[in-house]
């Protein structure tokens, strides 16, 4: 794949990831705690995914290759963990019998 469309493919991805760190840091002041762990798990995201263009390019051994690839699936998915947190921080619990 060339470089390109590497990046035509990574696309939907940075432009959600860098569209959720703008409504991270625009609501910073509203919520800070959630906005922080967003904004965190967003830059975690961002390099982990523009990262793949380097390593689809890379002349890496299979073992050397599958290593990076482990690694940067694991820095994106804590990210994701850490937006996924974010969804659930500082909510008050539900009133009993409230549905």
């Amino acid at each position: 794949m060339t470089t390109p469309a590497v990046l035509l493919s990574l696309l939907p991805a940075l432009l959600v990831d860098l569209g959720g760190l703008g409504l991270a840091l625009a609501r910073w002041s509203r919520h800070p705690t959630a906005s922080l762990l967003a904004a965190l798990g967003l830059v975690l995201r961002l390099p982990a995914s523009l990262s793949w263009v380097w390593l689809m390019r890379s002349e890496l051994d299979g073992t050397s290759r599958a290593l990076v690839s482990g690694g940067l699936g694991f820095v994106s998915q804590l990210g994701m963990a850490l937006v996924v947190a974010a969804v659930f921080v500082g909510r008050a619990p539900a009133e009993a019998g409230a549905r």
